[in-house]
């Protein structure tokens, strides 16, 4: 089959229902994981409501942010029903069914694999939906639009904060600005790269743009899942922080205060009495 073929195929791909729901259950099952590191007790069934809207925040994130970005009323977001009934649904499958069989199933390897690659496809496409949402809206606000791809394809990591908060819990040295996480350094990229394709500053085709950003994102997060990988980022942030913010110059300075021969170096002078 014809390159450009499958790459446009890859493109009109239906998320509804089946990667809706998969973006809902790993929302779901991220909610329950980070309760359990946290809670010293079964919070499931202590708070069923704290812990419903938590897992609610987590999977329509994306949808909150980008109405508080375009200024547009969050109570849009009961326009469409039926996403909430499945979200609700897929909370109480992997909170509630006896013996946790969903969740426990769910946490098999080879489920949790085939869910993560899955959501990476989800990924790709609310990010260019991000992206083009904003495009509409403000065709010349290039950052406007790099912002909307970036909600849309990590705003539940963006979410984290508030969701905890609900919970009961509060951890404001673990946030994005922080500590960014992968997500949301692929999400901007990949954010930056259609941008740039739809202001023409790179001349190639939409297709294989949308199919190369998901295939490299499946890739790496197949190999993050299989060989345990590292951020692919950190080499390239390493690099920044040295050469541009300060690195450099604070290694030069340790080398020039460093004992050589047990002697400390020093630019003071010391003055005769």
């Amino acid at each position: 089959m014809d390159f450009y073929v499958l790459c446009d195929a890859a493109t009109h791909l239906k998320m509804y229902p089946v990667f809706d729901v998969i973006h809902y259950t790993m929302m779901c099952i991220n909610v329950k994981e980070d309760i359990q590191k946290s809670a010293a007790f079964p919070f499931s069934r202590h708070h069923p409501l704290a812990l419903w809207f938590s897992s609610m925040l987590m999977c329509f994130a994306s949808q909150i942010w980008l109405c508080l970005l375009f200024n547009t009323p969050l109570a849009s977001l009961l326009n469409n029903p039926h996403s909430i009934l499945i979200a609700t649904a897929v909370w109480y499958a992997i909170n509630y069914t006896p013996a946790d069989i969903v969740y426990r199933l769910l946490s098999f390897k080879l489920f949790k694999l085939i869910i993560s690659l899955m959501k990476e496809v989800h990924r790709v496409y609310g990010i260019h939906a991000g992206v083009l949402l904003a495009y509409k809206k403000f065709p010349t606000q290039y950052l406007l639009q790099v912002v909307a791809g970036l909600l849309k394809g990590s705003s539940y990591v963006w979410m984290k904060p508030f969701e905890r908060f609900v919970c009961g819990y509060w951890a404001p040295n673990s946030n994005e600005l922080l500590q960014p996480s992968f997500v949301a350094k692929a999400s901007t990229v990949i954010s930056l790269l259609f941008v740039l394709r739809s202001a023409e500053v790179i001349q190639v085709e939409h297709s294989v743009l949308f199919s190369c950003s998901m295939a490299v994102l499946v890739y790496l997060r197949l190999s993050m899942i299989l060989l345990s990988t590292k951020d692919p980022f950190l080499p390239f942030e390493n690099l920044i922080c040295s050469v541009i913010f300060g690195g450099m110059w604070d290694a030069l300075r340790r080398a020039r205060t460093e004992p050589v021969n047990g002697v400390v170096a020093t630019d003071t002078k010391v003055k005769k009495s």
